[in-house]
């Protein structure tokens, strides 16, 4: 049985536990992180389609087996779309390209979705139903915390804390929409953002300067059954880059999760020649997997 996501937060909670229990088989993100479902339902997606409610219904469609999610196809944007699928029913892949195709693609052309290139499972079917392999979508960073960390190298005259320490979220919010330039990122996205489960102002570090701005972030969302985060966002305002911050957070960051039992942190990037990934790749990641666009014309 497959149908259009309900809009309920209870739903939500299904697919966020069926993702936790894909990291426990792959022990890496095949599909998304559990936190990623709640940041595209009450991240800058709350804001942008406030007037269009429907827009989550419509872009999120799910199979369940028993009575429980087992699959589902969503677009982050309406735009592309990725399917994201429990290791038990990948056989159900195929199944859901066609759906896509015949039901939601509607007026889009072409068809544009996303594999791992360690995915080859999924490749095969992509090529099968004619999708071409396109350009880089990104990568996905795994770090195993269990290493050694790399000391903080902090610039004089910045402090690193948590937001729950800072106190002050108009200034973290400037900083973010500073770094990624999107108005959309208010203090609605925000209030939006720090509602979903597994967000906590004590796992959001900033760094702030001497006059009390804060110049750098990075945000972790910890699923402590499964013991991992993902790391996102990660920026730095314009006004303080190059002087090392981000790098400064994150590596606090893996600290402080290493002192708290997490195993393993992840980190996603755009493809080159994104700047981030210099950053990334220098923190000495166990593995890192490239993703690549796959396109259905016509």
């Amino acid at each position: 049985m497959h149908k259009d996501h309900d809009g309920s937060r209870e739903e939500l909670a299904q697919l966020a536990e069926m993702l936790g229990e894909s990291f426990s088989y792959y022990r890496c993100l095949q599909n998304w992180s559990l936190n990623r479902i709640w940041d595209w339902r009450l991240g800058g997606n709350a804001i942008t389609y406030q007037d269009d409610p429907a827009f989550f219904q419509r872009n999120l469609h799910i199979w369940r087996y028993d009575g429980m999610p087992v699959a589902f196809v969503i677009s982050e944007r309406g735009k592309d779309f990725s399917l994201q699928v429990h290791p038990d029913h990948r056989d159900l892949e195929d199944e859901m390209l066609r759906w896509a195709e015949d039901v939601w693609r509607r007026e889009r052309a072409p068809l544009t979705t996303t594999a791992f290139s360690t995915d080859i499972w999924r490749q095969r079917i992509l090529l099968e139903r004619g999708y071409e392999k396109g350009e880089s979508a990104g990568f996905t960073r795994k770090y195993d915390l269990r290493l050694p960390v790399e000391q903080v190298d902090l610039k004089e005259g910045f402090r690193l804390m948590t937001i729950a320490e800072y106190g002050y979220p108009e200034g973290y919010v400037e900083a973010v929409r500073g770094a990624f330039g999107r108005p959309v990122l208010n203090m609605d996205w925000y209030r939006s953002k720090i509602s979903a489960p597994g967000y906590s102002d004590d796992w959001n570090i900033v760094a702030v300067s001497t006059d009390g701005r804060c110049a750098s972030f990075c945000d972790a969302r910890i699923d402590w059954k499964r013991g991992y985060t993902e790391i996102d966002p990660i920026g730095t305002h314009p006004d303080f880059q190059r002087h090392g911050l981000a790098r400064a957070c994150v590596l606090e960051c893996f600290h402080r999760l290493r002192q708290s039992g997490v195993r393993y942190a992840f980190i996603g990037s755009g493809e080159e020649p994104a700047p981030s990934n210099r950053l990334y790749d220098s923190l000495a990641p166990v593995e890192k997997v490239e993703e690549h666009l796959w396109v259905k014309r016509p």
